[in-house]
């Protein structure tokens, strides 16, 4: 391998998204260890998340802390990234954010690369400039490449012209091939002599060859991941240019394969690789998060997911953000007239069950019992486990799973809880009027709750159930199926935060699981 090639890995930056960026610390310790006795001098050990984010594991925060925990090898160039994100979209003053960038150890951290969609590029300048400033190496990374256009990278080259020192192209669609590959490497050539990087992803089995081809093409850095480990599909395999670029018989590629056994047994515990899905993903350019979700929820398990692939492909699914296609949106000022189901005098005397798809409810004695009867209002979130014929309510809020659900949602005979007017004006038209029962949500930070509408930072679909029932003055609500997430999954959301608010503000109703679950009620 000649020495202008710079092979970067950064397994435990983009491995992240499978673990929650939960590694142990002691595979942390052994992977770099290994690592270092290899010729790979450059380890991307993870983002550094501005604020923190204390929901995710310990390569999600790679500050100063992070660096007390664990021992750097001094032949090893350490590196971070920066989501431009991070930097644009949170409650941070731009004095606190440059507070965070001061305190970064140049001991601990030898480059930082910041990831930018290409309409982020001329927001975060000022942030490049303070990190140039401070005696960092400087990646721009531009995500979604397969995008971009030539007047974009002309004048991407002539922004960054003094404000970073490497330009990696990312392909976060997974959507390249070669021709694609080698002339955006080329047309950046055109304007910038800058070193060029490649960042690639696997969805339709491609990454290795762009890898290749951009190498020949102008780029000498060179992104890879052990086992290939990361988001959707994964990226190009470590061991792969390891093999391609010292040779099979090499020292280093003996290593790589030591090291990888390790990620193996991740591999097998999360599953990713490409796959059909993914390949769809990359062909239609639908972010490959929400392929990633689907496979890894059992909550979809037995979908039609080539059925909800099409579907995503008629929305705007490049940028995975679940709420985009509610917060572009203003609600109707007029609300449908509600036409509850349960019309008798005794209808606070009914129970609710509210039913969801954990695996708690499969083979669950919950059934086998008859705990549902006349006197049972079954209202469910989307469960295999439940007859169809038992239903009385199918209650959805989350954009994907009412755009994955349109075609059953269109012949369902059930009433539908869902905040009909939030939708966009075709997926309206779909759903039947007559069956609705309509619960405004507003995606706002702070909560709020009356009888027509919730207001929450996302939706949420049991907050959303639970909450619109207590508004109809039910004293007990029980639960069946919502199993709560483990520490190490990457899709964790905000239920368990929300049931703490409901049941701070609304102390007369209580929310009962009657499966095993983790969420504290």
């Amino acid at each position: 391998m000649q020495n202008i090639f710079q092979l970067l890995d950064c397994t435990l930056r983009d491995g992240g998204y499978y673990n929650n960026w939960k590694f142990s610390k002691s595979l942390i310790q052994k992977y770099l260890s290994q690592i270092s006795e290899t010729k790979i001098r450059n380890v991307e050990v993870g983002f550094l998340t501005i604020p923190r984010a204390n929901n995710k594991g310990i390569t999600a925060n790679c500050d100063n802390d992070f660096f007390k925990k664990i021992i750097i090898p001094k032949n090893i160039n350490c590196g971070v990234m920066i989501n431009a994100s991070d930097l644009l979209t949170n409650k941070l003053k731009s004095n606190q954010i440059y507070k965070i960038l001061k305190n970064i150890n140049k001991s601990n951290v030898k480059f930082i690369r910041i990831a930018c969609h290409i309409h982020e590029v001329s927001k975060v300048k000022k942030y490049f400039s303070f990190i140039k400033k401070r005696g960092f190496k400087v990646f721009i990374n531009i995500m979604q490449i397969s995008e971009i256009t030539e007047k974009q990278i002309k004048v991407l080259c002539k922004e960054y012209h003094n404000l970073c020192d490497i330009i990696c192209i990312a392909d976060s669609l997974g959507s390249l091939d070669t021709k694609k590959t080698k002339w955006i490497l080329n047309s950046f050539k055109k304007f910038t002599a800058k070193p060029l990087g490649i960042h690639a992803h696997d969805n339709m089995n491609k990454a290795f060859s762009n890898t290749i081809v951009a190498s020949k093409n102008g780029a000498t850095w060179i992104d890879s991941t052990i086992q290939g480990m990361g988001r959707g599909p994964g990226n190009t395999k470590t061991e792969d240019v390891s093999k391609y670029f010292y040779g099979k018989e090499s020292s280093t590629y003996k290593k790589i394969k030591k090291i990888s056994k390790d990620f193996l047994k991740l591999k097998k515990k999360y599953k990713w690789g490409t796959n059909q899905y993914y390949h769809l993903s990359g062909l239609h350019k639908i972010h490959p998060t929400y392929i990633q979700m689907l496979l890894s929820d059992s909550r979809y398990k037995n979908f039609n997911y080539k059925k909800i692939i099409k579907n995503l492909k008629k929305q705007s699914s490049k940028k995975f953000d679940p709420n985009e296609l509610y917060s572009a949106m203003n609600f109707y000022e007029k609300n449908l007239k509600e036409k509850n189901i349960i019309k008798s005098k005794n209808y606070f005397k009914k129970k609710i069950i509210i039913f969801g798809n954990g695996l708690s409810l499969k083979n669950s004695i919950l059934f086998r019992k008859k705990i549902i009867s006349s006197a049972t209002i079954v209202v469910v979130n989307r469960s295999n486990y439940v007859k169809k014929s038992l239903i009385d309510i199918m209650a959805y809020c989350h954009p994907l799973r009412i755009i994955s659900d349109i075609d059953y949602l269109k012949k369902t005979k059930s009433k539908l809880l869902l905040p009909y007017f939030g939708l966009p004006e075709n997926i309206q038209k779909k759903i039947s009027k007559k069956r609705v029962i309509n619960f405004d949500l507003n995606l706002q930070t702070k909560f709020k709750l009356n009888k027509k509408k919730i207001t929450m930072s996302k939706p949420l679909g049991l907050i959303y159930t639970i909450s619109y029932f207590i508004t109809k003055g039910f004293k007990k609500i029980y639960i069946a199926g919502f199993d709560g997430y483990s520490p190490d999954d990457p899709f964790g959301d905000e239920t368990q935060y929300y049931l703490k608010i409901l049941k701070k503000n609304f102390t007369d109703a209580k929310v009962i699981s009657l499966t095993k679950t983790r969420l504290k009620l």
